[in-house]
């Protein structure tokens, strides 16, 4: 039988059909929850109580989902637009090959590709002015946004050069243009007059303006020749007047020449034609004139290019102005008090007529300010290599350094006061700096008569200072009683405290005397002195450490090969066989 008093009356409640009798003293029973603790009468409950409904809230309502949802979007969208833009304005661009392309097709490429030019003009005769010679990283190699791209670009011809004078005078007209054209002389002028005594197209007569050069002319002298027409007609010669308008100013003169005529060029700026180009004549084509004749003709200078005022243009755009008007540009940096960007200076004024051939130089500004790193243990070089590189872009930067004694290595910077900040560019940087440690001068004198064991040569002077921290001078002086090669004077006495890293300056005897190299292989190292030959090299014994068959107590091996002429005081080291064992006879 079942004795659990709460199954029994649950089943009590189900017999009487889920009615609930009133309690005895007339109460309600305790909610569970307020019943007291420890208490478990459940059974005492007058009902069951019906389960609620709980209604499950999202995180959020579907229209908030509705609003969260594109704003998440967006954000996605921003991150993504900003990693590209990221990612583009870093990619940077790929080089081109720009050899052989002009110098303003390179300020486009390099402009729209946000790519600083940096350019260096040298003279060539392969190249044509502003023609790309080389650059620098080479093609196909990628650049970011604002880095450098040097460019070796080309001007022109050297005119300075100088060449033999040929024999003009047994020239005619047609080779003095050839030697002209081929040695790209620049200011050869052939006229032309009538000569009863030298042939047609000979040259009469020569000058060369130019008092710089003696037996030799320069491609920029002004050399005039005038060549022989011939002899002078009686009467003038009908000349029909040529389309000037078709033909270049070089093929314009000739004809003049052929024809005797005389010509006036009359220079004047043109927008759409081109420099050089014959715009108009004041005679026109197919009129018959006299030889003799004069004929004005117009000359383009091509378009008026006026140089613009860079002062309120940033560097890059400053690029791009000077690209599309055709002024070749150069662009230099440096530090100054104006802000960083801003306009120095430019070679050529604002406002002026660009003339073919001048090249424009902008200055801008890297700022006033420097950023110094801290050189704290690193040696004075070091900041003084930092302070000139920012002097040579126009800084004014100084070091005031104290020294102080320290075991760090001399010159070693111990103290900075000013590092990791950012300093004027007039700033005064003071540091302290050691001395270096101190050390003792040693003996480097050996008695008069010692041998090379006990005498100092060079070599082991340099061995001993550098040991020290010393720097060794040598004087080559000649004196008695010292063998070749020693030294004999010492510029600081023995004893002596000095900082490591000053200077020591040692005299040594000249080293005239040259030795052939002996054969000590069999001999005993007491045979080598009694001989005197540590007189003559510096000879170190070194002993064996085990005993060699037939040389016990002797040489066998010497470093030196025997026979070989070598000076006096060559360092020679030999190798000694151990002795023979106590009671053995060793058979000479």
């Amino acid at each position: 039988m079942d004795n659990n008093p709460f199954l029994n009356d649950y089943k009590k409640k189900m017999t009487d059909g889920g009615s609930n009798p009133p309690h005895p003293d007339g109460k309600r029973p305790q909610d569970p929850e307020t019943a007291a603790p420890g208490s478990r009468r459940y059974e005492e409950k007058s009902d069951f109580v019906p389960l609620r409904t709980v209604q499950v809230v999202a995180s959020d309502s579907p229209r908030r989902n509705r609003k969260i949802l594109p704003i998440a979007l967006a954000i996605v969208l921003i991150l993504a637009i900003g990693g590209i833009l990221i990612w583009y304005f870093n990619l940077g661009a790929r080089v081109i090959d720009l050899q052989g392309l002009s110098l303003s097709q390179a300020q486009v490429w390099a402009g729209d590709k946000k790519i600083h030019l940096q350019v260096r003009k040298v003279h060539s005769d392969e190249y044509a002015e502003d023609e790309i010679i080389d650059q620098n990283p080479a093609a196909g190699e990628r650049l970011k946004r604002g880095d450098f791209l040097n460019l070796t670009v080309s001007l022109g011809h050297d005119l300075t050069v100088t060449l033999p004078i040929p024999d003009l005078l047994n020239m005619t007209m047609s080779q003095v243009e050839a030697w002209a054209e081929e040695n790209y002389m620049s200011k050869v002028r052939i006229t032309s007059e009538y000569n009863d005594k030298v042939p047609a197209g000979k040259v009469i007569r020569f000058e060369i303006n130019d008092n710089t050069v003696v037996d030799m002319v320069r491609r920029n002298s002004p050399v005039y020749v005038i060549v022989s027409k011939g002899s002078e007609p009686e009467t003038p010669q009908s000349v029909t007047v040529p389309d000037f308008t078709v033909m270049t100013q070089d093929q314009a003169e000739q004809f003049a020449i052929e024809h005797d005529l005389e010509l006036i060029f009359l220079d004047a700026y043109h927008d759409f034609v081109p420099k050089g180009t014959i715009t108009d004549q004041d005679i026109a084509p197919g009129q018959v004139i006299d030889s003799g004749s004069v004929i004005r003709l117009g000359l383009s200078l091509g378009k008026k290019i006026v140089v613009p005022n860079f002062s309120g243009y940033t560097r890059e755009r400053a690029a791009s102005v000077a690209a599309e008007l055709g002024i070749p540009l150069l662009v230099n940096e440096r530090y100054s008090r104006k802000e960083t960007g801003k306009l120095i200076s430019q070679s050529l004024a604002a406002g002026s007529i660009y003339q073919p051939g001048d090249f424009l130089e902008l200055e801008f500004s890297l700022g006033n300010q420097v950023i110094v790193a801290n050189y704290v243990g690193q040696p004075l070089s070091a900041l003084q290599a930092w302070i000139e590189q920012y002097n040579s872009q126009g800084a004014s930067l100084r070091i005031s350094v104290t020294k102080t004694q320290n075991n760090a290595p001399r010159d070693t910077i111990l103290h900075q006061d000013k590092s990791n900040v950012s300093l004027g560019t007039d700033a005064t940087i003071r540091v302290t700096v050691s001395l270096g440690r101190k050390v003792f001068v040693p003996d480097l004198i050996a008695p008069k008569g010692s041998g090379y064991d006990s005498a100092m040569t060079r070599d082991k002077a340099t061995a001993i200072c550098e040991d020290l921290g010393l720097i060794v001078i040598f004087v080559e002086e000649k004196t008695e009683g010292r063998l070749p090669g020693e030294i004999w004077h010492q510029s600081v006495a023995p004893g002596s405290e000095l900082y490591e890293g000053n200077t020591i300056t040692l005299k040594y005897n000249p080293v005239r005397a040259t030795l052939q190299m002996p054969d000590f292989t069999g001999k005993t190292p007491q045979e080598i002195i009694d001989e005197g030959w540590m007189k003559k090299l510096s000879i170190t014994f070194v002993p064996a450490g085990y005993l060699v068959e037939d040389f016990a107590g002797k040489v066998f091996e010497q470093s030196l090969a025997a026979g070989r002429t070598y000076a006096y005081g060559t360092a020679v080291t030999v190798t000694v066989s151990d002795p023979a064992p106590a009671g053995e006879t060793v058979e000479p």
